[in-house]
């Protein structure tokens, strides 16, 4: 009459963020570059010189939030995590990224 109560679950699983990453890069992809576009379409100007002048805080939000999608992808995949949702997530951050040092070296170099 002794013997363990058999209901609980011997494994305990693990909560994954895996679905973070991908969501924070996918919202910084589409928020950088439409940033520009919104920002163009509304001041009607087509070279594009006013997309960081009239909404600079949705840049830096989208910039952080590329930063946040490649250190939660990173995380996930020193913790074993290696689903597709990581993989992409961390794709989507290093694409979304990738566009603001393009922006930034443009304006660099004043081309």
């Amino acid at each position: 009459m002794d013997q363990p109560v058999t209901n609980q679950p011997e494994f305990k699983p693990k909560p994954k963020n895996n679905w973070w990453s991908l969501g924070l890069g996918l919202v910084a992809v589409i928020l950088g570059p439409g940033l520009g576009i919104f920002a163009n379409r509304q001041n009607n100007q087509p070279d594009g010189q006013s997309a960081s002048a009239s909404m600079p805080n949705l840049g830096i939000f989208s910039l952080l939030l590329a930063a946040a999608a490649l250190v939660t992808s990173i995380m996930a995949i020193k913790k074993g995590q290696r689903t597709p949702a990581v993989w992409a997530g961390l794709g989507l951050g290093i694409l979304a990224l990738g566009y603001f040092a393009y922006i930034a070296i443009s304006e660099l170099v004043g081309s």
